[in-house]
């Protein structure tokens, strides 16, 4: 159908990108009249931002309005939409222990490297198959973190340094995957 059956979001802020996954989801399925079960996995602590200057309750407020709203408006037709209100290594390990697969991963959560590594290399493992693929946002340029106090080099607090150590790490398992967006990486399971 090419839509991803399971799909995991790490860093879902208000929810845009992952509710623009469901309701595309939506559209092609009610094209296609298939009555598959897709399942979607929200994890996001939604509590401390090392890189958001914003207010965390607020946010997550404006997230389960938003999940509020999707099963109001799919309350007939509504997929498995589970989210897990947990750091990402504390969500990863509950999914695995739930035995979860996914077709498609998207990572947009905490964007130190270090951090963006541990989700990759974690969540990696979940991808269900060949060809599954995850992607990772904000990674396609040299972007300019810092902190402000200065401390921490601009490359600990870039994403695109993660990736790309990823990729030559497992470079025998996996390849880029070329997206139309220049500020995300796609990653494909081999």
């Amino acid at each position: 159908v090419g839509i991803p059956m399971t799909y995991l979001e790490i860093g879902v802020y208000e929810g845009r990108t992952f509710f623009w996954i469901i309701e595309n989801a939506h559209k092609v399925y009610e094209k296609s009249n298939k009555k598959s079960k897709l399942s979607f996995y929200a994890i996001d602590p939604h509590d401390t931002s090392e890189d958001l200057n914003c207010d965390m309750k607020k946010i997550q407020k404006n997230f389960k309005e938003n999940l509020e709203k999707y099963y109001e408006t799919h309350k007939d037709n509504a997929f498995n939409v589970q989210y897990i209100q947990k750091t990402s290594r504390e969500g990863l390990m509950q999914l695995y222990q739930e035995n979860v697969k996914c077709d498609l991963i998207y990572i947009d959560g905490d964007h130190r490297a270090g951090t963006v590594l541990s989700d990759l290399t974690f969540s990696f493992d979940y991808l269900m198959s060949k060809y599954s693929v995850a992607i990772c946002d904000d990674t396609g340029f040299w972007r300019h973190y810092e902190d402000e106090e200065r401390t921490k080099s601009r490359l600990q607090n870039n994403p695109r340094l993660a990736t790309e150590n990823f990729m030559f790490c497992n470079w025998d398992n996996c390849k880029p995957v070329f997206l139309p967006d220049l500020s995300q990486t796609g990653i494909m399971k081999l």
